[in-house]
């Protein structure tokens, strides 16, 4: 995998050989070291090595800009099939992965700004038609499979647009990392550089590299003022349309990423870009004194290589230490369970069929709660039991253990939260029949029962409908904060939550009958009391959204 991802930064070394030119060893040391500064990109290094989809995205994408720079060299009736080719690979990075639509988005707007007049109409309908042609290879057939499962070819995203029955009519947005203002949006790449504001990324990650550029960019800018007015440039020289297409691309992706997520493995390919564009300015400052250019790009270099190996290296490589044993995760199944298909009810968060594979075969997995829990009478569930008895398989609880003040769940403690998880859907599990799955690498276990039905009684439903009902008045009194609407609670042993994606708040009913409310992303946020015990209104107006 870190074979494959490492040509992102051959291609980075390509985009920069033609911005800043090969022709001096200076150039060519400012090229290698711009790659060498790509390459500590936080999102990169987090991503390397691993299954993650967007550090292999990105390879099409910087193919694209590359075949764009490229056409732009050499711009002539014999060169078009440079500008398909870079349309097509935009295309296949979009299908691959709709995320990438805001980069690709911008090359393409750049590349019609930079285009004279008399050709905008041959260039416009090349770009939308080798976009387009790339888009439906690389996700045509997923997406058409989704149209017919679905009809949504995105499923489930933007179903507030397409309104498919197999999922609330919403637009899932995760707004964890999108400014809430004018000033937090301009203060952004600052805050890329303070290790206490995660304001890109869920781990403690540090980026001085815009902050740095946008340094440069001011010093240049001085620069140029101070020459023109010391008459020592002469005559301004023009910028190259290599130049002017990464920087337009560049200023229109920044904003555009930061309104619209704001999450660094969002942006992998433009982040590894800032290595160009510093060295790019590194060679401009010091053209005529070449030390002021190498310290202009080793300086960051010295910085960020330092965050690497002490601050950030920390969050990507301390999951687990030990080496492991095994190529590929291992379980330890009990029997019958090794031998036997069932269908698997997966209650937290995470449903784990990536570890289907090594389950009998037939077995089914189905994610019953978490941040997206869907309604117990909903047309997913309904099909689901469907299946289940077509399939004669039984209904088994997947079981994650809880760890609290350092104890960790036995089989045993976890029933009562495993019944309490299951008692909205009317089912229990039964104790006679439970086994643990132990997963080798890293140490881990499942916990897994046989479920048998269990109908809630009529007073404890009443009192769970009278909960979502206040959760409810607050969805639609606050929309902006608790959002998504239309999913449903999770019962907990002595709490009743509901969880909202897109902002990442929460709200909570306590035992004692008070609702609050949280902010799962900033732990340092005391909590929101909304309602007391007798259900008195505690806010005549909605939570802030505090800025992170």
């Amino acid at each position: 995998m870190a074979f494959l991802h490492s040509s992102n930064l051959w291609l980075l070394h390509l985009i920069s050989s033609q911005l800043i030119g090969t022709e001096s060893p200076m150039r060519r040391f400012v090229v290698v070291c711009s790659v060498i500064l790509g390459a500590l990109s936080p999102g990169f290094l987090f991503e390397l090595g691993t299954s993650y989809t967007d550090i292999i995205v990105s390879i099409p994408a910087l193919a694209a800009m590359l075949a764009l720079l490229l056409w732009m060299r050499r711009a002539t009736e014999t060169s078009w099939w440079l500008l398909h080719l870079s349309g097509i690979l935009a295309g296949i990075a979009v299908g691959l992965k709709p995320s990438l639509l805001v980069f690709c988005g911008a090359l393409a707007i750049a590349i019609l700004c930079l285009t004279p007049t008399r050709r905008l109409l041959p260039v416009f309908w090349r770009v939308a038609l080798s976009g387009t042609l790339g888009g439906l290879l690389a996700g045509g057939p997923h997406a058409w499979m989704l149209w017919q499962a679905f009809a949504n070819p995105v499923f489930p995203l933007f179903n507030g647009v397409f309104q498919s029955p197999w999922f609330p009519p919403v637009n899932l947005v995760a707004e964890r990392f999108i400014p809430q203002n004018f000033f937090e949006a301009l203060m952004f790449p600052f805050n890329m550089a303070d290790s206490g504001k995660r304001s890109s990324f869920e781990a403690m990650t540090v980026d001085i590299r815009p902050v740095y550029l946008l340094g440069l960019l001011v010093l240049w800018g001085l620069y140029r003022i101070l020459a023109k007015l010391l008459r020592q440039s002469g005559r301004s020289a023009r910028m190259p349309d290599l130049e002017k297409l990464f920087w337009i691309s560049f200023l229109i992706f920044i904003p555009a990423w930061i309104q619209t997520s704001g999450n660094i493995r969002y942006a992998i390919q433009s982040l590894l870009l800032l290595g160009p564009a510093i060295g790019l300015l590194a060679m401009k400052l010091g053209e005529r004194r070449h030390f002021i250019g190498m310290f202009a790009i080793l300086l960051p270099i010295t910085g960020q290589a330092a965050l690497a190996t002490n601050l950030n290296t920390p969050n990507i490589l301390g999951y687990n230490t030990k080496a492991w044993a095994r190529p590929w995760f291992a379980l330890d199944i009990p029997a019958p369970l090794d031998t036997t298909p069932a269908y698997y009810l997966s209650i937290q968060t995470q449903g784990y069929a990536s570890l289907l594979h090594l389950f009998p075969e037939g077995s089914r997995f189905f994610n019953l709660v978490g941040q997206t829990t869907l309604p117990p009478d909903h047309v997913v569930l309904n099909h689901m039991r469907k299946d289940k008895e077509n399939l004669k398989l039984e209904f088994r609880s997947l079981y994650a253990p809880l760890t609290i003040a350092g104890k960790t769940q036995t089989l045993e403690s976890s029933i009562s939260s495993q019944n309490a998880l299951l008692s909205d859907y009317g089912y229990r599990v039964n104790e006679s029949n439970c086994g643990v799955i132990k997963i080798q690498v890293p140490e881990f276990n499942l916990y897994s029962c046989a479920l048998e039905m269990s109908p809630m009684n009529q007073q404890e439903q009443e009192k769970r409908q009278g909960i979502d009902r206040r959760i409810a008045y607050w969805e639609q009194k606050c929309p902006d904060i608790f959002k998504p609407s239309g999913f449903w609670s999770l019962q907990a042993t002595e709490t009743r939550r509901r969880f909202y994606p897109g902002t990442d708040f929460q709200m909570i009913a306590i035992a004692d009958g008070s609702l609050l409310a949280r902010d799962n992303f900033n732990s340092t946020r005391p909590l929101i009391h909304l309602e007391d015990a007798n259900e008195k209104k505690l806010l005549d107006s909605c939570p802030p959204r505090k800025s992170r």
